[in-house]
């Protein structure tokens, strides 16, 4: 996680508890010919591309809504694939535009943003397979789509998020190298349980994630921050209270499951 922690980033580490948690971000593509730049946000699955810039040309998906094998693979193959959202859900898309050949592949919503679904679209990881998709994935508004679409092939750069030194008066501790970072393990922080479910536990309550991703039976994603790539520090009630058990296959909630796990709810812990 980020090294220099202030009051406003630590608070922010100790909101992780559980809910359905992304890693994504919003960035900016710049598509030649336009004299705007685009908002558009990552997708909770692919790799980890916070810090690189994604350059190529785009090219529209066929089909178009990208939910079968590509039929125009060899103009996708080393670009970025133009998809429109609808028939199929994000992964399916991201994997036929990667089977391709594509580099990443752009999601246009196909509703107005003033519709309840419209505007930016939340790519959530859903129930399907995710291990496979090694491209990233970004949402564009229909408004934007209908602007440079029309011009496509167009070379386009798709650049990440940046994320500013912490003003110096706001840092806390962590204004040096290696300082308050999760930077592969606790490096330093301790993890103290001081209850769960009423009763003093020995269970750690805070985890080390290795890749940012806590897994739950209701909760499951990327830790919400711009470098969960190198790990993160998680507060997982809903695994520490269900074990995992929360629901069954059908997704229906298991309440007889809850108060099962290793540290029944409520918990309480530190992290220091």
């Amino acid at each position: 996680m980020k090294q220099t922690f202030t009051k406003f980033t630590f608070l922010g580490t100790l909101l992780f508890v559980s809910g359905l948690m992304y890693g994504q971000d919003l960035y900016i593509l710049q598509v030649d010919g336009q004299d705007n730049n685009f908002v558009t946000v990552s997708a909770a699955f692919g790799p980890c591309i916070q810090q690189q810039d994604i350059s190529g040309e785009l090219v529209l998906a066929a089909p178009l809504n990208g939910c079968a094998d590509l039929t125009n693979g060899a103009d996708v193959s080393g670009k970025i694939a133009v998809i429109d959202r609808g028939s199929c859900d994000f992964i399916e898309k991201a994997r036929n535009a990667q089977n391709a050949g594509a580099i990443a592949a752009i999601i246009c919503n196909n509703q107005p943003t003033s519709s309840p679904n419209g505007g930016l679209i939340n790519m959530g990881v859903g129930d399907g397979q995710i291990d496979d998709i090694t491209i990233p994935s970004y949402s564009v508004t229909q408004e934007d789509c209908a602007l440079f679409r029309t011009s496509i092939p167009v070379m386009a750069n798709i650049t990440p998020p940046e994320f500013g030194e912490a003003e110096p008066e706001k840092v806390l501790w962590g204004d040096q190298p290696g300082q308050g970072d999760f930077d592969g393990g606790l490096n330093g922080w301790s993890v103290v349980t001081l209850e769960c479910n009423g009763a003093a536990s020995e269970v750690d309550t805070w985890t080390y994630e290795e890749d940012g991703i806590a897994e739950g039976s209701l909760s499951n994603g990327f830790a919400p921050g711009p470098s969960f790539c190198n790990g993160a520090m998680a507060f997982n009630s809903d695994f520490l209270d269900n074990a995992g058990n929360g629901v069954d296959e059908a997704g229906n909630i298991l309440m007889e499951n809850f108060g099962t796990g290793p540290c029944p709810a409520p918990q309480f812990g530190e992290l220091i």
